[in-house]
């Protein structure tokens, strides 16, 4: 006897991804799943390939697939520290499909496909056929998870692809054994919720696709196993029959494989001495623990099998694995008991010997290589996993028309192109507006680069992944007119000494491409832009207010409504210009109003999805870190959730003691910058005008912001936006402090516009989380705050932020907050709003509160506002408001503001320039500075010469410090004019 020669497959099935609550379980359940990896592995030894039957998702969703792809690269990098990585082969499942619309005509017929046979030839033969297009609609999403897979570091079976999404052909060729694998797509007709048993079907075409010959395939491998997702009893009767007669009749297949019941079973059946079927069942890997009649236990397992040859024998051993729970509340995964085990832990299907031997693998073929039974077959799908659609949404043609004009000009001549982009900038859509003004239609690629180190090795696994050598792979690109994306490329990277920059290295690999391919551009697509580059680098920026008023004119859920200078200005602020996150506003908006959108905080999430639309890279990256258990990577983590409280970043400096006594450091910035995490802008700093020093301001762009924000609870958020508050509003602001910190004195003229933002944002976000309780010390303490802010805005002439802060945050007040504060800030908003020109709001406001018992100084700054308002507009009230003032105090400023009003009511004279003289005069002696300029100014408009203004005008702008910045502003600009 000899030992035995063996190929080992480990059997998964039905992970169920997004399964509602299955997140917060998954972590133990892969725990305890990698511990019993591990045991298995040492007693048995490694495994050469995985098989996964199906139900990776739940609904078929992009955002689940993504996640499983996460969960596949923590289970690969398991088996890799063991010391081996298996190939993959993936089945669909009935939960990987995208349900159609169930109302359609083409879905009901489908639903009747053993009543309406006239449909089967053409649905089988045309590839665009209607029917055909509904079940390949339905199965796209699984069809782009299988293509994001192959991008990934997990190597995929390289298979014949068959007519369905699923429908594959591989041989194994390991060691001394060969193992054919047919996988069928079993699922495919069930694309609704109703119930299907008995009612599917697994057609001979699709059989014969892969192979007319399956017999003689068969006959050339030691063992063949045949794949579905659905247990037998799932197929039609008409079906059924064709299963056992003509797909896997007695000694064709050694076992069917198949998983869906959530139930493990093994069963052999021999017919009237015929060859023995052999078929086994998976469990589910994980899902909840009841199904869907809520009262039968689903089990969790999975399965190992060994195919060995001993001798002339042929057997399979199975070591089937279920989860069990102990009383203790741990959980551990131990042999399945339910089978009859040898040695309590496996079990033997013994095999016929084979009449036919198959043939030893050649002299000289790699270990593990995966061969494809029909050649010409390959050739002819070699580019189908690159297969990409560009969807070209109406919102995005007339948006970076200067941008959509280099690219295709530079595309025309150098055929190919740097294109960086950040997450969310809608690069796809821009790409597709640029192609559909390419002279020829073009079919797009997608080829991912991620892990692009250089050309020769890039080409080879080019080559692995796609079953055919580099100059097929080039052949196939030159066949038609092509668009080649070389995606997610990692510039930026410094190279080792003597090495060539990974820019340079990528250039020469598109030069080899563009010249053995006459019809191909190619987009080199990176996160960061590149350094040292030839070919010509374009990068995307958020759109700016005139395309977002363009864009949500043209979307379909936008419109002339939402165009408005108001609505612009406040998709502006919620979305900062990326077309995803304006997507999302635009579909908010479909169930609550522009006003309800503006006071919700434009930096708060909205459950608009965000997480389902984040990219896979940007959940890998985040996820690497959040799971990191090294210091420095946590460090990172703990970086970028400070960032999210900050919605326009913040200084290194700034936040160094964030986190108390573990401080942030530089290495942490550079680290969340090389994975595309944040952004670093520089704006001057402010106020400082003797130095050309700068500010760095650390950013986490949007997408990321608002993908970060569904990973942090509401308990981890609002610790981050009280150490946020300490930061922005000092350390005794919960006592009603208007000590504001040092470096941000909102009051004054050069506070920065981002420190206005993340203060009004937090502000905001906090009084949001604690209005429920408006007698709580921090609502009470968060009211009084925000009247002292928007005071400070306003002395500092931040009128713009004013407005906004005032409107949003009132529209938060209920009725048990301060009266007092809500008449204050409405009445701030109509100052801001005057002095914005937008009088007719201001006045409505003013009025709004002008009854409130105000004291009296209060009441005289309303009727000012008021009574500028009207004058402006030439209202006869002007007067009326102006001499209120006077009677409540006519020796104060605004008394003599009031007579100013009064004095350029009258008409122009010399007696009126004379009154203005003195008034000015006086305001001045009162150090009423403010008053003294507007008479000024007005003085200055009505100067008899030019000379004569602008010496007027000087007397402005060289007045006291403690003058008013809009006035000298004026002065300034007249000066100028």
């Amino acid at each position: 006897m000899t030992d035995p020669t063996s190929f080992r497959l480990l059997h998964l099935s039905d992970l169920h991804a997004g399964m509602s609550g299955q997140s917060l379980l998954w972590p133990n359940v892969k725990e305890v799943f990698f511990r019993d990896l591990t045991t298995l592995k040492n007693q048995v030894g490694e495994w050469d390939a995985v098989l996964f039957s199906g139900d990776f998702a739940q609904k078929g969703a992009n955002e689940e697939f993504d996640e499983v792809i996460v969960r596949l690269l923590d289970i690969w990098r398991h088996f890799e520290s063991l010391g081996f990585k298996p190939t993959l082969i993936c089945i669909p499942g009935n939960h990987d499909i995208q349900r159609p619309d169930a109302r359609r005509a083409e879905v009901r017929v489908l639903k009747k496909w053993f009543e309406e046979r006239e449909i089967w030839d053409d649905f089988f033969r045309d590839n665009n056929d209607t029917y055909r297009h509904i079940i390949t609609g339905a199965l796209s999403g699984y069809e782009r998870f299988v293509a994001n897979l192959a991008s990934t570091s997990i190597p995929l079976a390289r298979a014949q692809i068959g007519l369905l999404p699923g429908d594959q052909l591989i041989s194994f060729h390991d060691k001394q054994i060969t193992l054919g694998v047919m996988g069928l797509n079993s699922t495919w007709l069930q694309i609704t919720g109703d119930e299907y048993k008995g009612t599917l079907s697994v057609d001979l075409r699709q059989v014969n696709a892969l192979q007319p010959e399956v017999g003689k395939w068969c006959g050339a491998n030691h063992f063949n196993i045949v794949v579905t997702h659905h247990p037998l009893d799932w197929l039609h009767p008409s079906s059924l029959d064709t299963w056992y007669s003509e797909i896997n009749p007695p000694g064709r297949f050694d076992l069917h494989l198949f998983g869906h019941m959530h139930e493990p079973f093994s069963m052999t059946l021999g017919i009237s001495g015929a060859a023995n079927r052999h078929s086994l069942q998976a469990p589910s890997l994980f899902g909840m623990e009841m199904l869907a009649d809520g009262k039968t236990n689903r089990i969790h397992g999975y399965s190992l099998l060994s195919f060995e040859t001993l001798d002339n024998a042929r057997r399979i051993r199975i070591w089937p694995r279920r989860l069990l729970g102990h009383k203790s509340g741990q959980q551990r995964f131990v042999a399945d008991n339910e089978f009859v085990l040898e040695d309590d832990k496996y079990f033997t299907i013994n095999l016929q010997t084979r009449l036919d031997s198959a043939p030893a693998p050649v002299n000289g073929s790699p270990s593990k290589t995966l061969q494809a039974a029909d050649v010409e077959h390959q050739e002819r799908d070699v580019l189908r996993p690159l297969n990409y659609h560009l969807a070209l949404p109406s919102a995005h043609r007339r948006v970076r028309r200067a941008e959509q004009q280099q690219c295709l000009e530079t595309l025309e001549s150098a055929r190919a192109l740097w294109l960086t982009s950040e997450w969310g900038m809608g690069s796809d859509e821009f790409l597709a507006s640029v192609m559909a003004q390419r002279s020829t239609q073009s079919k797009s690629f997608r080829l991912d680069a991620c892990e692009y180190s250089d050309k020769d090795t890039f080409s080879a696994e080019v080559a692995r992944k796609l079953g055919c050598s580099f100059a097929q792979f080039c052949d196939a690109l030159s066949s038609e007119s092509a668009f080649l994306i070389l995606d997610d490329i990692p510039t930026g990277v410094e190279p080792p000494i003597g090495s060539v920059a990974l820019e340079n290295d990528i250039e020469s690999f598109v030069e080899v491409l563009v010249d053995a391919c006459p019809n191909l551009w190619v987009a080199l697509r990176s996160l960061k832009k590149p350094t040292g580059n030839t070919l010509v680098s374009l990068q995307l920026a958020p759109l700016d207010e005139a395309d977002i008023k363009l864009y949500v004119g043209d979307h379909e859920r936008g419109g002339p409504k939402l165009t408005t200078i108001d609505a612009i200005a406040i998709l502006y602020r919620h979305t900062d210009g990326y077309p995803t996150r304006l997507d999302a506003r635009l579909k908010e908006l479909t169930v609550v109003s522009i006003e309800e959108l503006s006071s919700s905080g434009e930096d708060t999430y909205s459950g608009d999805g965000s997480q389902s639309d984040a990219p896979l890279l940007l959940k890998r990256a985040v996820h690497e870190l959040s799971e990191a258990g090294d210091k420095p990577t946590r460090r990172m983590f703990d970086m970028l959730k400070a960032l999210l409280v900050f919605p326009q970043g913040a200084e290194l400096s700034r936040i160094k003691r964030f986190n108390g006594v573990n401080p942030f450091y530089p290495a942490d910035a550079l680290g969340l910058m090389d994975r595309a995490l944040i952004t670093v802008s520089e704006t001057p700093e402010v106020g400082n005008s003797e130095t050309n020093s700068s500010q760095k301001i650390l950013v986490v762009p949007r997408p990321i912001r608002d993908y970060l924000r569904t990973l942090v609870n509401e308990e981890a958020l609002d610790s981050l936006n009280m150490r946020a508050a300490i930061l922005l509003f000092g350390p005794d602001w919960m006592s009603g402090s208007k000590d504001w910190p040092p470096h941000l004195d909102y009051s004054s003229s050069w506070c920065g516009s981002a420190d206005i933002a993340n203060a009004s944002a937090l502000l905001i976000r906090l009084f949001r989380l604690h209005r429920e309780n408006p007698a709580s010390r921090e609502a009470v303490a968060l009211v009084l705050l925000a009247a002292s802010f928007a005071e400070a805005l306003c002395d500092g002439s931040h009128y713009t932020s004013a407005a906004n802060f005032c409107r949003d945050f009132h529209a938060l007040m209920g009725p048990d907050d301060s009266a007092e504060k809500r008449a204050g800030l409405i009445r701030q908003q109509g100052y801001a709003l005057r002095m914005l020109g937008d009088r007719v709001r201001a006045k409505t406001l003013l009025k709004e509160v002008l009854d409130f018992p105000f004291p009296k100084v209060t009441r005289q700054s309303v009727l000012i506002d008021l009574a500028l308002c009207h004058k402006a507009d030439r209202e006869s009230d002007a007067m009326e408001y102006a001499k209120e003032i006077l009677r409540i105090n006519r020796n104060n400023s605004h008394g003599y503001q009031a007579q100013q009003i009064i004095i350029e009511l009258e008409p122009a004279s010399s007696d009126r320039t004379r009154k203005l003289t003195e008034l000015e005069r006086k305001a001045r002696k009162n150090k009423f500075y403010v008053v003294a300029e507007n008479i000024a100014l007005t003085r200055a408009k009505e100067a008899a010469s030019d000379d004569a203004a602008a010496a007027i005008l000087d007397s402005v702008l060289k007045g006291p410090e403690n003058g008013d910045l809009y006035n000298k502003s004026r002065a300034a600009l007249e000066l100028i004019n």
